[in-house]
């Protein structure tokens, strides 16, 4: 039995990378909003802060948000043979995307079990287990989805966002040449 404190210490590490993957998480899609601004204002809008009064509304989650940005560039460029490119990257970038929402989606709002703590039925656990599930019924009935079994699980996760955002940031000075090419 752990006493609170070294209970604390035992899971800093798994606090710390739900906390990163989080925080880049939302830097990501600030990084989408602060895009479709800028593709609104290339495009004419001439207050910049209206853009903001839209994408910054509280339905404008990450899939919505994400939806909205396929949407729009499509719109701007499916007239040009020269953006077939760029809009396949793209579509490419939404799908990965929307898998990286699911699994923020599951992080946020799955179980996490840590230790003794734990219940668990049929044998002992050990003091340092972690995971996270997420209940999941079915037509078929009861059912967990294992999210993670440690700590590495979320830095895989991380690991996967980072690649995503950074190939999201590539995609956006790129788009932004071709919007701004005459």
């Amino acid at each position: 039995m752990h006493n609170k404190s070294e209970e604390t210490s035992l899971w800093n590490d798994q606090y710390s990378m739900i906390g990163k993957f989080v925080v880049t998480f939302e830097e990501t899609v600030n990084l989408i909003r602060y895009t479709l601004q800028l593709i609104l204002q290339q495009q004419g809008l001439k207050t910049f802060s209206l853009s903001a009064i839209i994408f910054e509304q509280k339905q404008f989650t990450a899939e919505p948000l994400i939806s909205c940005f396929e949407s729009i560039t499509n719109e701007i460029l499916k007239q040009k043979d020269e953006s077939k490119d760029i809009l396949k990257r793209i579509s490419d970038f939404r799908k990965k995307f929307s898998k990286i929402i699911i699994i923020r989606n599951d992080l946020l709002h799955g179980t996490y079990h840590f230790g003794e703590n734990h219940l668990f039925i049929g044998g002992e656990i050990p003091d340092d287990y972690f995971g996270i599930t997420k209940g999941s019924p079915n037509k078929e009935g009861a059912r967990k989805k294992q999210i993670a079994n440690k700590k590495e699980d979320v830095e895989k996760y991380l690991e996967e966002l980072k690649k995503v955002r950074n190939e999201f940031w590539n995609l956006k000075f790129e788009l932004l040449r071709h919007l701004y090419k005459k």
